[in-house]
């Protein structure tokens, strides 16, 4: 295995891409979207925000109350 040597310019490169958050309506999720925003805005990259979400069957057709729906809802 062999050592390697990141130069600035190969830092700079890889900081391009975009910045991917998770966000399922928890505060913890809108913690890490405001400071990739935050990022974003001093690196010039895109955020990526995704949100998925799967249907249980018990839980019944969406298993969320207002406070989630609200904050989906803004994003």
């Amino acid at each position: 295995m062999s050592d390697t040597i990141l130069q600035s310019n190969d830092v700079m490169d890889s900081r391009r891409g975009d910045i991917v958050v998770g966000v399922d309506g928890s505060d913890e999720s809108f913690a890490a979207l405001r400071w990739a925003l935050g990022e974003a805005s001093l690196t010039g990259q895109q955020v990526n925000a995704v949100y998925a979400w799967t249907h249980s069957w018990d839980m019944g057709s969406q298993p969320e109350d207002e406070e989630r729906k609200d904050r989906k809802h803004d994003l």
